[in-house]
């Protein structure tokens, strides 16, 4: 007859098992404890002979340079990830972009651009302080970005820092960057070799203008404009409370008296802003001229050779390296007149 394991057999083969666990668990932990000490002792005494020996233990600094440029890749990583959201969504719509329609009607015109005026300085302010929140105004700033939207027109946008250091007048810096965007305009068309004919009207007081731009033969392509600006000084503001300057501009969407010619010429589109302001309580005094716009260039509907793209595309660049040479001439030169004046009237 087949006999049965007893429980109690098992039961003791069970614990004898365990037994023999535990006792191997606890030798090993044993060894890695005496191990464990024994590094540390040896490990103490390589300080000690090295510290004994003027050898430098760069164990230490180079485990934490290697977390250093861990952590400044991941960062470099994560804004050049960030870049590319905000350039592929270049060929969106302006954060400064207003639907303006103007009529044949002077008295209306000069209405609908003193009805806008307020709300678009006031857009151009609270833009302006989040876009230079993290610039340094005290340093030179240049950024160019070229992009072709879905449909093949060209949008550029460009951010420009340009620091007056040693003047602490930002009316006076702000008066002369008026004076330069009058001629601007001329001095780009002029630099560039292209002829342009210009029809503005300006308000009695100036703070709105309206300008239409129509250059012609660009590589056999006509380029229209029409654009609107506002501008004005404050002391102080609801969004800043130093004081500062700005020059807003916009395009027009439809000209009742200056009507756009779709089918036969390009069309740029010029959004943006000025701005003059104070950077700094430092012992030098600065203030300095920030300048952010969003241009697109509409291909024309009856079509446009690949070579007068091509000119188009390196176009608003050009326009806009010349407008930064025209705007740092004009503060320059008002900077060496008013120190002039100054010295005069010590005299």
């Amino acid at each position: 007859m087949a006999m049965e394991p007893s429980s109690s057999s098992g039961e003791s083969l069970d614990e004898g098992a365990s037994r023999g666990y535990r006792s191997t668990y606890y030798e090993r932990k044993n060894e890695i404890a005496t191990l464990q000490q024994e590094a540390g002792e040896l490990t103490a005494q390589v300080k000690q002979l090295r510290s004994e020996r003027g050898v430098v233990d760069t164990t230490s600094s180079l485990g934490h340079n290697a977390l250093l440029r861990s952590g400044l890749q991941a960062t470099g990583w994560a804004m050049a990830e960030a870049q590319s959201v905000i350039s592929n969504r270049m060929e969106g719509v302006s954060p400064l972009e207003t639907y303006i329609h103007l009529t044949s009607d002077t008295d209306q015109r000069r209405s609908a651009l003193t009805a806008l005026r307020d709300q678009k300085l006031r857009t151009a302010t609270e833009f302006m302080a989040k876009r230079k929140r993290f610039l340094n105004l005290r340093r030179s700033h240049r950024q160019i970005e070229s992009n072709e939207a879905s449909n093949g027109d060209i949008v550029v946008e460009v951010c420009n820092v340009l620091p007056c250091f040693g003047v602490s007048s930002v009316k006076n810096v702000y008066e002369a960057l008026l004076l330069a965007n009058f001629h601007q305009e001329f001095a780009v068309w002029e630099h560039l070799n292209v002829l342009t004919v210009c029809q503005q009207e300006d308000a009695p007081d100036h703070s709105t203008s309206q300008a239409c731009h129509l250059t012609v033969d660009i590589c056999g392509m006509d380029l229209e404009k029409n654009s609107v600006l506002f501008q004005e000084y404050y002391d102080r503001s609801d969004v800043l409370e130093r004081p500062h300057g700005l020059i807003a501009f916009d395009f027009v969407d439809k000209d009742d008296l200056y009507p756009y010619n779709p089918k036969e010429r390009a069309r740029l589109d010029v959004t943006g802003v000025m701005m003059v302001c104070g950077s700094g309580d430092e012992a030098e005094p600065c203030v300095s001229v920030i300048w952010w716009c969003q241009t697109r260039i509409h291909r024309p509907e009856n079509g446009v050779s690949d070579e007068a793209m091509d000119t188009f595309r390196e176009f608003v660049p050009r326009w806009a390296d010349v407008s930064y040479k025209t705007v740092r001439e004009y503060v320059a030169e008002g900077r060496r007149m008013t120190a002039q004046t100054a010295h005069a009237h010590v005299e």
